[in-house]
This record gives structure tokens, C-alpha cells and sequence, in this order.
């Protein structure tokens, strides 16, 4: 299992989204990617996309920050 990383905190929608599909196209089965954001926007468009495409996914914010991390795994 790979765990890759996408760093998106300056992006604006819908660049987060779009490097997101793209990388998870490269993912195997079983692999996670995690894309960090600034804009709740683009976390929001991720999740929705996933939901439609059934991809797992789990989002996490640091208070501290508010930066925002959304984890997809590549379903088997």
C-alpha cells in the first residue's frame, strides 16, 4: 500500500480536484492519497466527487490552521 502525498494549499477550485482524479488514476487498488488544501471549497468538491466515483475517502482538519486534508483510497 502507497500513501501519496498532493500538496493543493494555494490551488483554487477546481485545480485541487483535477490533480486529485489524475493522481488517483496512477494509484493501484488499495492505495490512499492525501491532498492537502486551504479552501474548504475544494475539500467539499473532492468529497462530492468521490461519492459519485465511490471512492473512500475521510477528511481532517487542523483547528490550528485550518488547512484541510483529504485522504481517497483506490477501492480494490
Amino acid at each position: 500500500m502507497i500513501c501519496q502525498k498532493l500538496d493543493c494549499r494555494y490551488d483554487a477550485c477546481p485545480i485541487p480536484l483535477l490533480k486529485a482524479s489524475q493522481a488517483l488514476e496512477k494509484l493501484s487498488a488499495g492505495d490512499i492519497l492525501e491532498i492537502n488544501t486551504g479552501y474548504m471549497c475544494a475539500a467539499e468538491n473532492i468529497i462530492q466527487w468521490a461519492e459519485k466515483h465511490e471512492v473512500g475517502y475521510w477528511m481532517e482538519e487542523d483547528e490550528e490552521t485550518g488547512e484541510l486534508t483529504v485522504f481517497l483510497k483506490k477501492r480494490e
